[in-house]
């Protein structure tokens, strides 16, 4: 029953202008390798900047040398680059070495050789963010101390002239890349950044936290 559902789906799907070829699904199982069923159609995932496939395994995952992480519409989970400094560790199908370069990977995200700091009672390898004055991120300090607190303030020592310790740790896809469309006065103007999340990614894109006021972020200048 499923199956006819989808394949009525798909013919009004072509009727309508739908995607042409597309191959009607009813689960998962009726797709190849690299596909996902979305919405009755199989859909290509796996590559970078799609979706990430949706297998038996626990996590959703992706070709070799990618990462699993949220998308940049805050929505679905895309495959990204990984295992370069301030990226997230790779976890792709076949991956042999989470992090490249001789980089380690510390609590997903990959980074360089720590900095002694805080030695305490337990002293552990843990990732601190840096930004610039308008969120944008720049890189990734493995810092060995006890706690975040100790380390981010360790952080603060080390840092040249404008740039800032993001408060937060930094999420589990590290340092990432966008790709935006700033609208301000009706005007779209496209930029590439790097932010830890969406929210820095805004800001950054609009140039500080105090410009936010009539900027819009968009993922794509065509929308």
């Amino acid at each position: 029953m499923k199956r006819m559902l989808a394949m009525g789906l798909l013919v009004l799907m072509s009727a309508c202008g739908g995607t042409p070829g597309a191959t009607p699904c009813g689960s998962i199982a009726d797709c190849g390798a690299s596909s996902n069923c979305t919405d009755h159609v199989c859909t290509p995932c796996g590559a970078t900047g799609q979706e990430c496939c949706n297998t038996a395994a626990l996590e959703p995952s992706c070709h070799a040398g990618l990462s699993c992480g949220a998308s940049v519409a805050g929505m679905r989970r895309e495959c990204a680059p990984c295992g370069n400094e301030g990226q997230a560790c790779c976890t792709g199908e076949g991956t042999v070495m989470p992090c490249g370069g001789g980089l380690t990977c510390s609590s997903n995200v990959c980074v360089g050789g720590s900095v002694a700091c805080v030695p305490g009672p337990s002293p552990m390898t843990i990732p601190v963010g840096i930004v610039d004055v308008n969120a944008c991120g720049l890189r990734v300090i493995a810092i060995q101390a006890s706690s975040f607190a100790q380390a981010r303030d360790c952080a603060a020592t080390m840092l040249s002239a404008g740039e800032l310790v993001r408060v937060d740790p930094p999420p589990a896809e590290g340092l990432r890349s966008y790709e935006v469309c700033v609208l301000r006065m009706g005007m779209r103007t496209p930029d590439t950044l790097q932010a830890f999340t969406d929210g820095d990614a805004r800001i950054c894109a609009c140039g500080g936290a105090d410009r936010t006021l009539g900027c819009h972020v968009l993922y794509d200048c065509r929308s």
